[in-house]
This record gives C-alpha cells, structure tokens and sequence, in this order.
C-alpha cells in the first residue's frame, strides 16, 4: 500500500491515540507486527508557542519507518506553520492531522471533529499543510459531526480534491470493517463476519445454550414486529409451535400489516394437514397465494374453508369466526370484484350487527397514498358516487370500525379529483377531520388523505408545498407502528421531486430504495414498480421502464385494477413513443378510452408535459368534447411543470459510439494506453476521443468524467 510516496510494507497500521500511542508503546507494537504507527496528536500551536513538553511527543523511535506525527488545531497559519516544526523536529514520513477527536476540550475550540461542521475550512487547512511540507499529508475524520449531519464523503472529496473520494470510502469501510451500515442508525454484520461468529458460537456454547439464545433472539424479533428473523430463530432452536403460533397471528391481520413476502417459505412449508387444522392459516393461505398471482390455489383454500364452515354448528366456537374469515375474504380477496362487494356489503353488515360473525380489521389502502386505487380499485364505484356515498356511508363505517373514520368522505373526494372536479372545500372539511382520523381512525386514512391533498398541491402548482406535507407525515410515521408506510410514501416523494426538478432527489431514491428484482412480482409494491419506470422514463431507459411493467398487466387485468390499468397504459404509450414504437397509439387510446368510460381526466392530466404530445398526434377522436377537457388540464400541468418526465441524458453535442466507448473505459479509470489496446487504436486517436468526451461533458478533468455521466445517465 502507498501513501502518496511513501511504500508501507504492511497491511497494519496503529491508529492515534491521545495518552495510549506513546513512543514505548508504538515500539511494541512495531516489534510484534510491523505495523505503520502514528504518534498522540500534537498541538499546532504549543509547536509554534516553543511549549517544552511538546517536542518528546513527536520523537521516533529508531527504525520507526514509514510512520506519521498528528498535529492538531484550526488555525491555518498555526496549523502551516505547525507541521513545518512537526516534521523538522521529528523526520517523520507522513504528517497526518487530526479532523476527528470527539472531547469537549478539543472540539470546544474548534479543532478536531469541530472541523466536520465547517468542510470548506478544513479544506484550507488541508492545502495549508501541503504547502508547508515535502511530505504526504493526512487527515483523520469521522462518518459525521454528529448521527444527524454524516457528511464524510463530502468532506473526503473537499479534502482530497478527489471525485471518487466516495467511492473509495465505500470499499474501505467494506475492507476494513465487520459492518454495514444500512443507514446512520443500524448495521449488519458483514456475511464473512456473521459467518466466523456463527461457527465461534457453535465452538463455544452447547447445543442447550445455543438454543437459549436463539429462543431470546426469536422473542426480540417477534416484539419488534421482525417476524423473518423470528422465524429463523424459532425454527433454530427447534420452537416449531412458534412458528404455526407466529404464522397463525400474521394471517389474522390484514395484507397491509402482514408480513407474507418474509414468512412466505413458511407457509409454504407448513404440512397440509397442519393448516387444514387452523381457519386462520386457511385464510392465510388463500391470501398469500392471492398475493401470489396463484388465484386457483387461493380459491382452493377459501373452498377449504367453506366446507370447515360447512361442518361447523351455531353453537361450536369456531363458527363465527370461520364465517367472518370468509366473509372477510369475500371483500378482501384481490381477484374478488367490487361488484361483487356491493351485493354482500348488506348482509356482512346485518350478520356483524346481529354477531353472527366475527371479522378481522381491514385495510381499504395496503398502505398506499389512497383509497380509491389502494387495497382494492374501487373505480367502478365512481360512476355512482354520490348515491353510493348516500346509501353505504353508514354501513362502510360500521364494517370497518376505525379504519372507517371519515373514510366515505375521502372517498367521495378522490373521486370527484379523478374526474376533474374542484374539491377545494371537501378538502378543507378533510382536514377539519384529520384530528380526529389521528385519534380515533387508523394511519391507513391519514396517509390516503395526505396522499390526496399532496395531489391536489401538485394539481394547483404548489409541489414545494406538498413535499412539505410529506416530510411532515414521515416525520410523523417514524414510530414503529407508521413503518410500513414509508417505502410507498418515499416513492410519492420521488414523483414530487420529478415535478420540482429535484434530480438529486430522484437518483438518490432510485439508487437506494427503487425495487430491484424483477423476476418475482411483489404486487404490494406496485406503487414503487410504476414509480420506478417514471424514473427511468427520464433517464431514457425506455426498454427497462417496459420490463418493470410488463408483470404488472396480468394482476391489473385479474385483480380488476382499473386506475393502475390506465397508468400501464399512458406509461406505456410513452416509452414506446420516445423510443419509435408506432405501438404507442395503440397503448395510448386503450388508456383514454377506459377514462372516457370513467370520465376521468386527472390521471391523465397528471402527466403533463410528458403526455402532451401523445394527446396531441395520437389520433383519438372517440369523443372530441372530452379530448378537448384532457388536452386542457394537461396544458395547465405543463404551464406548471414543463419539465416533468423530461429525459435529463440531452447533451448539446452527443457522444459518438466510439467516444461511448471511451467514456466507459474512462469510467473504470482506464489510461490512454490501457484505452487504446482494448479498442485497438493507436495512442494520438485514444488522446482526440478523451478530448471530445471532457468537452461534450462540460468537465475539466478525468476525475470528473464518471460523475457527470452518473449524472446524465448515460452509464
């Protein structure tokens, strides 16, 4: 390993530590490992103050080579002159700086970590230092200030003058470190770790002892609601009555607080004779296998479990609450119509009145932004809306307990919304609602709710402001019953930011929380999967947009998902369409002709821009007058948000196949002769495509080409 100059003929180095890495010390540690050492950090100023203790704590022990002296302080001209004195009183090999002590008497002065809080400083400092010496210089630091402000790669990059000081930092913490850290507030072990612990622990501790932790993991994880490590660890030490016990309370929940993607092996592996034995796991495995796509295994199950109701009498005590899982399954299955809900609403609610049955608590959102396109796609209520309000506003209220609090109303809201209407006044007797959702409804309503005026924000021009309803919401979710919220409403963030040009927003959520496989549809994510091919609409990967999508037809055509259908279809149509397909057409009227059947237009209209051009040459002429209406909301939106959706890779000049080329291999930081054998060119060519590719990229350096086409996407 090299440090500037300076060849370490190790892989060990001892890190500097105030009253520990003396001179006696680090010469013990030398002797037994060779290590690179670093001295106790020094201060600047005392070294140019002539302060006598000072010079016994740079001294170097004999051979102690390579090692460094860390001299510390915020003052440029101390910290200048400092490391001068620092190496001429020492003749040490590196002089490193300390940016990263935490103790109140060094920070309190504002050297040290200090230093985090102010990057463009220490940056001075740093070129400073260089200047004052002949020598490598260093710098000590930490993740960030405090768990609040971790700007470590910032810092690094300012300090180093390096672009890929990120990416450096990343395989160093993967190198050198035993965890991964997820975010500021949790980590993991990494799998070589975890897997030495595993095999230290099976060394160590007896069979019974093993189990005694095990079982203590299990329980942790099941009270903080992490029923996949609950699982593992019940089935580890054996508790397989856990399991079923664990498996039967998941089933009793609805879809939206379940967990079946984690405990899916697990159902699956539980004998058939075993959840023959258990309503709720019949139930539950009609759900999951719904969940599934699987809907002749899901109605094989509700079958099961009509004939357990079939041999049940009034005076068993499972009967109510067998007829109240089928019940419950009737309305909540995804393959079930809300067609079909309607002629059961009624009676459902005549048999709870009478308490002939006992049902679970539903969800009418599974989480999402809405109520309208959450759970179920209650489309095909919206033709009737204002009379359905009327009739079943008690009954829905009744059927769903706290869930149902001030449901109706959002309802009958969203759907007016959908159709164009103005909903100003609905929304403002929403939010005189909202106190009372807090307190006596569920955080399923107040997300669909916010969900809704987030729309209606973005619908009016105002998306600074409803980003502003989102951060306070998520501020809001943090507590560990609201968690299961955050992933579909960190999506709905992503969409805002694509309307106020937030590029930094949209490539952090698509880097860090977009799904990533594809080759197993998780229909509880449809949210994030339509989010994720927005993004990648932008970034002009229409080919990857598709294939993101093209699971989704078949569940929006069997759980008759109407309004998910229609943003397929325009999605669709846009890709196809920025990519030459003459298909877009096709894609594009079979969307406007089912929000003609609906008399839709902001699902439409949301788009914008984007979808302008569509309306515009696509030839529909079904119904002109309700063209017409399409054409002139999606007009304001465009007033609004002309770039929404706009692809960001456009360069003024673009790049040629074999500047492309280039530019990868510049990107793996190849150099010209490595460029040039690979492509087969002679040196003089590789120099005149790296020359085009910094101009057309609009950077000075090398170093900075990978950042830039990160940026335009274009690798």
């Amino acid at each position: 390993m090299k440090i500037g100059s300076v060849e370490l003929n190790t892989h060990l180095a001892l890190g500097p530590m105030a009253g520990v890495t003396d001179l006696a010390f680090r010469q013990v540690c030398r002797e037994l490992s060779g290590c690179y050492t670093v001295s106790e950090m020094v201060s600047a100023k005392a070294l140019c103050y002539g302060d006598k203790k000072t010079p016994a704590l740079l001294k170097l022990g004999e051979g102690e080579h390579p090692a460094a002296v860390q001299i510390f302080g915020c003052d440029e001209p101390f910290l200048e002159k400092g490391a001068a004195l620092a190496l001429e009183r020492s003749g040490a090999d590196i002089i490193d700086i300390n940016m990263g002590c935490p103790m109140g008497k060094i920070v309190n002065n504002g050297d040290g970590a200090a230093l985090m809080k102010d990057p463009q400083k220490a940056g001075r400092i740093v070129e400073a230092v260089v200047r004052a010496v002949p020598v490598p210089v260093t710098a000590k630091f930490r993740r960030g200030w405090d768990m609040g402000s971790c700007n470590c790669v910032e810092f690094a990059r300012i300090l180093s003058g390096n672009s890929r000081a990120g990416e450096l930092l990343g395989e160093l913490q993967q190198d050198t470190s035993m965890f991964r850290y997820d975010d500021l507030h949790r980590c993991h072990f990494w799998p070589v770790f975890r897997q030495f612990l595993l095999w230290q622990q099976e060394r160590e501790y007896s069979a019974e002892e093993q189990n005694w932790l095990y079982g203590r993991a299990a329980l942790y994880y099941e009270l903080h609601d992490n029923y996949k490590n609950a699982l593992d660890c019940y089935t580890r030490c054996g508790e397989y009555q856990k399991v079923s016990e664990l498996l039967i309370k998941n089933s009793e929940v609805h879809p939206g607080l379940a967990h079946y993607d984690e405990m899916e092996d697990y159902y699956r592996a539980l004998p058939r004779e075993q959840v023959l034995s258990s309503p709720a796991l019949m139930a539950g495995m009609s759900m999951l296998s719904s969940i599934c796509m699987d809907y002749d295994a899901s109605e094989a199950w509700y079958l099961e479990l009509e004939r357990c109701a079939g041999r049940l009498k009034r005076s068993d005590a499972d009967y109510k609450s067998v007829r109240g899982w089928l019940a419950y399954l009737d309305i909540a299955l995804p393959q079930r119509s809300v067609g079909d809900i309607l002629s059961k609403l009624t009676n459902v609610v005549s048999l709870l009145s009478s308490k002939e049955i006992v049902m679970p608590e539903f969800s009418v959102t599974s989480r999402l932004p809405s109520i309208m396109n959450g759970g179920k796609d209650f489309c095909a209520w919206s033709r009737e809306d204002d009379d359905l309000y009327r009739k079943y506003r008690i009954p829905v209220s009744f059927l769903l307990k706290r869930d149902g609090v001030a449901l109706p109303e959002c309802a009958i809201a969203e759907s007016k919304f959908e159709k164009g209407e103005e909903i100003s006044g609905r929304m403002l007797d929403l939010l005189g609602r909202l106190e009372k959702i807090q307190k006596k409804g569920t955080p399923d309503i107040e997300f669909a709710l916010i969900g809704l005026l987030v729309r209606l924000r973005i619908d009016q021009g105002e998306a600074d402001r409803a980003i502003e309803h989102l951060e306070a919401l998520r501020e809001r979710f943090q507590r560990p019953d609201c968690q299961r919220f955050l992933p579909n409403l960190d999506a709905l963030m992503c969409r805002i930011a694509m309307y106020q040009g937030n590029d930094e927003a949209v490539d952090t959520w698509y880097r860090e929380k977009a799904p990533r496989d594809l080759l197993k549809l998780r229909v509880m994510l449809r949210y994030q999967y339509l989010t994720r091919a927005m993004v990648e609409i932008v970034y002009g990967k229409y080919q990857e947009a598709l294939l993101v999508m093209a699971p989704l037809r078949p569940y929006f055509k069997a759980a008759h998902r109407v309004m998910d259908g229609i943003y397929l279809d325009l999605l669709t149509a846009l890709c196809q369409f920025r990519s030459g397909d003459g298909g877009w057409q096709a894609s594009l009227r079979a969307a406007l002709d089912t929000c003609r059947d609906y008399q839709f237009i902001r699902p439409v209209s949301q788009y914008g821009a984007a979808i302008l051009p569509l309306l515009e040459k696509g030839g529909w002429t079904a119904d002109p007058a309700f063209l017409d209406r399409l054409t002139a909301a999606a007009r304001k939106q465009a007033a609004q948000y002309p770039d929404f959706l706009r692809f960001r890779g456009d360069l003024p000049e673009p790049l040629s196949p074999a500047e492309m080329n280039v530019l990868r291999l510049l990107c793996h930081h190849k150099s010209n002769a490595e460029i040039g054998e690979i492509l087969g060119i002679k040196l003089p060519t590789v120099k005149t495509y790296v020359s085009a590719v910094l101009r057309k990229l609009d950077v000075k350096n090398r170093g900075a080409v990978k950042d830039a086409a990160l940026k335009l996407h274009l690798i």
